[in-house]
């Protein structure tokens, strides 16, 4: 399955200087004769922040309960905001995770420095 969305890139702790993508999504998929919707959003951090490079690493995990360990970031003013995936089918509807496996890289043709 391929889903679309876009991203926007947020704070997860400016005294840290640790930052994440907001992917915001929305897709309908079938489990077995199910037809289940999702939508919202998955932050996923990535890095490394204030370095040049040509490689971005990106990690998403679970807290083994099918929700994402990250759900909460820092708006403009610093004060914190959540984000996370919602389903919806018929027999019900919760919250819900994508995972990767490892760190995902994402290979960029320029060099670029993600700053925080």
């Amino acid at each position: 399955m391929v889903v679309h969305g876009d991203g926007k890139l947020v704070y997860l702790s400016k005294a840290y200087k640790e930052v994440a993508t907001i992917l915001t999504m929305s897709s309908v998929f079938y489990c077995g004769t199910e037809k289940v919707k999702s939508e919202g959003g998955q932050l996923i951090e990535i890095g490394p922040v204030n370095k040049k490079g040509s490689a971005m690493g990106m990690k998403a995990e679970g807290n083994g309960a099918g929700l994402s360990d990250l759900m909460e970031y820092e708006n403009e003013k610093g004060e914190k905001e959540s984000e996370y995936l919602r389903w919806e089918e018929p027999s019900g509807s919760g919250e819900a995770s994508l995972e990767t496996v490892g760190e995902v890289s994402l290979a960029a043709a320029s060099q670029f420095t993600i700053e925080a």
